[in-house]
């Protein structure tokens, strides 16, 4: 359970752009997936009837899907106790161990894991956004995007645009006012962009296409 929730931190903080926390938890997860993934090579698959046999698996799931894609690994540990543990039979579909069934096919099917930061119809997005007092025009925008700051009082705030991984493609410290950005160099694709202010973050979002 424990390395569950520790992947499932790690990729909340890696879907909201959060690198700098996610790098911190990182080593303690992969050390914590890498411990039970040898127990399981040493030592055996749990017994299917024994409480612990779906956590496990979860989190060992969790990881090769959304954590391998993030950090563009490979981790077959992980996969070995997680194919080994799914060889047990602990998956019967009329179990409590069922819920494993889902994140097992999207990993064989090869579904892409798509952050939560990215998961809107863009497409339905108006000519901006208005989230906090940020807006962002054009959207979908092509060679430059505006973001003009509602209220401003000549602030001085921190400006970091995320691409879909979570990465920073581009930060600068300025004085809020309305400002133009050229992103004719980055890929198309949505953007997730945080203003960070001395008591709050601003955060809004845009399409590159």
């Amino acid at each position: 359970m424990n390395a569950w929730a520790m992947t499932e931190a790690y990729v909340a903080f890696r879907d909201q752009g959060e690198t700098t926390r996610a790098t911190e938890l990182k080593p303690y997860m992969i050390a914590m997936l890498d411990n039970l993934a040898l127990e399981i090579s040493t030592l055996g698959v749990i017994d299917p009837a024994y409480l612990g046999v779906r956590d496990l698996a979860y989190a060992f799931l969790t990881a090769i899907w959304k954590v391998s894609q993030y950090e563009n690994e490979a981790h077959p540990t992980w996969e070995n106790a997680a194919w080994a543990i799914w060889n047990s039979g602990a998956f019967d579909t009329y179990n409590t161990n069922s819920v494993c069934v889902g994140l097992y096919l999207l990993i064989q099917s090869d579904t892409p894991y798509e952050p939560l930061a990215s998961r809107q119809d863009f497409n339905s997005i108006a000519d901006y956004d208005a989230i906090g007092g940020l807006k962002v025009f054009p959207n979908p925008a092509h060679e430059s995007v505006v973001l003009k700051f509602d209220n401003s009082k000549n602030e001085t705030a921190e400006i970091k645009i995320y691409d879909r991984a979570g990465k920073i493609v581009f930060e600068q410290t300025t004085t809020l006012s309305q400002i133009e950005l050229n992103v004719a160099g980055f890929g198309e694709g949505a953007y997730v962009i945080k203003v960070f202010l001395d008591n709050e973050i601003i955060t809004s979002q845009f399409v590159k296409s």
